[in-house]
């Protein structure tokens, strides 16, 4: 089984940017194209010596966002405990999806291996994201999935 594979992305949490369209031509919109640039940066330093991870995953997913300057102290330390958690942009199915993106072809092969995603948004002093991609060995007597 392969070790976990944890990457630490600084900075406020991005998600999927809409494509965007030029008359008959899509495009990733630039900022988008940052974030995913910066995750994969980041995927590349933590796989320095690693193997791609084969066969299904799981992503565990932690979005932090900074609490607001301006919220009085009770309801600072409110978000600190979890009692308040974000409810802001980006959504979080599209933190998920740039993560996958920028991870792709580095910590895995494709983001099809991709089977279980346990995602959280939560307040903190300081912002970033944070993801886990672990292997999902087959248990005994389980095979392996085919393509439908």
């Amino acid at each position: 089984m392969t070790d976990p594979v944890t990457i630490i992305v600084p900075g406020k949490p991005h998600g999927k940017g809409r494509p965007r369209f030029n008359g008959n031509h899509a495009y990733t919109p630039a900022e988008t194209r940052n974030y995913e640039r910066s995750i994969g940066y980041m995927a590349r330093s933590e796989m320095r010596g690693k193997t791609m991870i084969e066969g299904p995953v799981q992503l565990d997913l932690r979005a932090v966002f900074q609490i607001p300057k301006r919220w009085p102290p009770m309801k600072k330390a409110q978000a600190i405990t979890g009692a308040i958690r974000p409810l802001c942009k980006p959504d979080t199915d599209n933190i998920v999806k740039a993560l996958l993106d920028g991870m792709n072809g580095i910590v895995f092969r494709d983001d099809m291996q991709v089977v279980q995603v346990n995602a959280t948004k939560v307040y903190g002093c300081e912002p970033f994201v944070v993801a886990t991609v672990k292997s999902l060995e087959a248990t005994e007597g389980q095979s392996q999935g085919e393509e439908v």
